[in-house]
């Protein structure tokens, strides 16, 4: 209950305020008080991004997003049941109410002290030629790019170790023994590496089907090129049972340099001038369950969009997780050299 009092927003604050809120505070969760301090509701990073899935902006007020029959708890609550409520409800926050008034807020890791791990595992995809990156990239795999005296990959292995994750298995090819001779077995950065070789380029999916033994039900899969804020933990709890993948996608807004004019027949229907346009694009960060493997030829040569195609077309549930935070392609000349 440590710092509860920085998680209160107020109702008439914008989801920019509540995305900076989950930021700077400890809790991982807003605490939604009306103009007289009354509790109404919370505001989770799942809310955020389901609200950017509707199309609401970081400029929106937060009332759009807010989750007004979220669970809570009284004073005299104990703590087998306050436990026995979130594991019912597979939730990590539960909020103290008195009064209307917020006292406090459970945090299920405070239960759980001793879950710290996640055994999901995390697999990166390090195998290109980074031909974009030419000749960055001549004698040296793109992944071992050093930015700020460290390997990309270095990076994202650090950031990903920061969140729980330890178990990693990096897809290798093009001047594989540089990315094994740095890592190894992980050791010397606190993790555990393994490393699935390929005998021949096989695109950004094909090296899922080398994988042996034992995978969890669920897996993170990343580019090795990528640098992000992105919490990999929320994209992984996102991910939910039911779908067999989900791919992180960055929210872009595009403005026309037009006005646009709608026609029907000879006649004009509507004008909408220089409207704004989201788009949104694919940031080769994932989570598959392991039972989409069994969809891919061993060996053969497969790009990701279209494993997602041929998922898709088999009616497989594939989610977006629409992400806010920085995300940056290192893949490209004029990104990348903005690190160097």
């Amino acid at each position: 209950m440590t710092n509860w009092k920085k998680s209160i927003i107020d109702k008439n604050r914008k989801i920019k305020d509540a995305v900076k809120n989950l930021n700077n505070g400890n809790t991982q969760i807003c605490l939604v008080v009306d103009d007289n301090k009354k509790f109404i509701g919370t505001i989770t990073d799942g809310d955020i991004r389901r609200g950017f899935l509707k199309g609401f902006r970081l400029k929106d007020n937060i009332e759009k997003i807010i989750n007004k029959r979220s669970k809570f708890v009284n004073l005299d609550c104990s703590a087998e049941n306050v436990l026995q409520i979130m594991i019912k409800n597979k939730i990590k926050h539960l909020p103290i109410i008195s009064e209307g008034k917020i006292k406090g807020v459970h945090l299920y890791d405070n239960f759980k002290k001793n879950i710290k791990k996640i055994n999901n595992d995390f697999i990166v995809f390090a195998g290109g030629k980074g031909t974009r990156l030419l000749p960055l990239t001549s004698n040296l795999p793109k992944p071992m790019i050093r930015i700020k005296n460290k390997p990309i990959l270095e990076h994202l292995i650090n950031k990903a170790k920061n969140e729980g994750f330890y178990k990693f298995i990096i897809i290798v090819q093009h001047l594989k023994e540089k990315i094994i001779n740095y890592f190894k077995d992980g050791k010397k950065f606190g993790v555990k590496i393994k490393y699935i070789i390929e005998d021949k380029p096989l695109g950004t999916a094909g090296g899922l089907s080398l994988i042996k033994g034992k995978v969890s039900d669920n897996f993170i899969i990343c580019n090795s090129d990528i640098i992000s804020d992105l919490n990999f933990q929320s994209l992984l709890n996102f991910h939910g049972k039911n779908s067999i993948a989900t791919v992180a996608v960055k929210v872009l807004d595009s403005k026309e340099n037009y006005g646009l004019v709608k026609i029907k027949n000879d006649k004009i229907t509507s004008f909408n001038e220089k409207p704004i346009t989201k788009k949104y694009i694919n940031t080769g960060v994932y989570v598959f369950n392991k039972s989409s493997i069994k969809y891919l030829k061993k060996n053969q040569k497969i790009d990701m969009i279209s494993f997602l195609k041929n998922l898709n077309n088999k009616k497989k549930i594939i989610k977006a997780f629409p992400i806010y935070e920085n995300w940056q392609d290192l893949g490209i000349k004029k990104k990348i050299r903005k690190y160097l």
